[in-house]
């Protein structure tokens, strides 16, 4: 199963753009036992391995993973799942499900997110409520995409990526166990400016409107999978949600106190609102915000995979400036190889920032985790024998590790 041990190592890579936002002391984890959990692609497993590879803890599911897991401070075990009986509308793509596993892998909580209309995929995230955000795809008709004003759909169907949330009920929290409580959609904001006779959705320029999606920018043949979605983090202070819209090469945030309001700010890739400027973003993944207490707190941290990148397909961990002392969207570190190394990711993956100060990287197609110090020299690496969507770490003292026993 797994490829090779690990082992720790240091290396000097190349070092792009500057250390702002980065703090000069690193806040340590010193003595604290480390963890990386991972579920791989396709399977029904998820492992929780220590700083030598070794298994220390496993869950098994009913269903495939679809995509991300995460460790909750619970012990419990968050889960996207591969339902078996996909609507035929979203048949051969992995999702349609939440799940929550306690640390036994019984199932303690689930939601089915699947109806010819809408099935949810790739990523999902507990709110401080108790209700869990997922991305979902909601389905258009051919019929429904030109009448408003698309002009090319390849096949009969149309999907329009949504952000849900989901109500997981308990006594603090009256709602429809199952329920879509909440709902921001692509299709609501969507805008075209090449049929006037469409008064719905029509606007003269759609530059003058970065608030808005292009309903006519896509990649390639206008293909289904329009926007292609793959991740959301919620910053709880702000209220606001981040999701990362890999079709457009963008990040785009939405106020989830108003599912009614349009995007608040995106970044990534100007030409997607018909905007002149400079491509930043090539097929990234994995869009957050770094937590509160962690060197850079408050920043973009995202995962560039560097797919169709002009000057070379390579990937770069990214550091990006939000509503700080420095314009937002702006780059404040980098990690990368350049275009002659090896480190090139095509699509998956995704990036954490540690309590050192450290970034963990999980480099999706060829299941490598490493983890690279602020000087940019790899400290440790573990290499699985599978592509794995992302990685987590959690140290002895995080609450959810309560039950681990070694």
């Amino acid at each position: 199963m797994f490829k090779s041990a690990t082992k720790t190592i240091f290396r000097s890579v190349l070092f792009l753009g500057m250390t702002c936002g980065l703090a000069s002391e690193s806040v340590l984890a010193a003595d604290l036992d480390e963890y990386t959990l991972f579920a791989p692609n396709g399977s029904t497993d998820t492992y929780l391995i220590d700083k030598d590879g070794n298994t220390v803890h496993s869950w098994v599911s009913d269903h495939r993973v679809a995509l991300s897991v995460y460790l909750l401070p619970s012990g419990e075990l968050l889960r996207t799942g591969s339902v078996l009986d996909a609507p035929a509308t979203f048949s051969g793509n992995a999702g349609g499900m939440v799940e929550i596993l306690d640390w036994e892998s019984n199932v303690v909580w689930e939601a089915a997110i699947a109806s010819d209309n809408y099935f949810s995929h790739h990523d999902a995230e507990v709110l401080p409520n108790g209700n869990i955000l997922v991305l979902a795809w909601e389905a258009k008709t051919a019929e429904e995409a030109m009448a408003l004003g698309r002009t090319q759909v390849a096949g009969d169907t149309l999907w329009a990526d949504a952000v849900y949330e989901i109500c997981r009920e308990s006594e603090a929290n009256a709602c429809l166990d199952g329920e879509i409580v909440w709902r921001w959609s692509t299709w609501d904001h969507a805008v075209q400016d090449v049929d006037t006779s469409i008064s719905s959705n029509y606007v003269n320029n759609v530059a003058d409107h970065p608030d808005k999606v292009n309903l006519n920018y896509f990649s390639g043949d206008g293909s289904a999978d329009w926007t292609h979605a793959n991740s959301v983090d919620y910053h709880p202070e702000k209220d606001v949600i981040v999701i990362s819209v890999h079709n457009f090469n963008e990040y785009w945030i939405i106020d989830h106190s108003d599912a009614s309001a349009g995007i608040v700010y995106r970044s990534g890739n100007p030409l997607a609102y018909d905007q002149s400027g400079r491509q930043t973003l090539f097929g990234q993944h994995d869009v957050q915000w770094i937590e509160p207490g962690l060197p850079g707190e408050g920043n973009i941290l995202l995962f560039n995979n560097g797919f169709n990148r002009p000057v070379g397909e390579f990937s770069t961990v990214d550091e990006l400036c939000y509503e700080a002392n420095c314009r937002s969207g702006s780059l404040l570190s980098q990690y990368s190889e350049g275009v002659n190394g090896e480190f090139y990711s095509s699509h998956i993956s995704g990036a954490q920032r540690l309590p050192n100060g450290n970034t963990l990287v999980c480099e999706g197609r060829d299941g490598h985790f490493f983890e690279y110090n602020i000087e940019h020299e790899i400290v440790w690496e573990f290499n699985y024998d599978g592509s794995v969507f992302r990685a987590y770490r959690y140290y002895g003292d995080y609450s959810g590790l309560s039950q681990l026993v070694l």
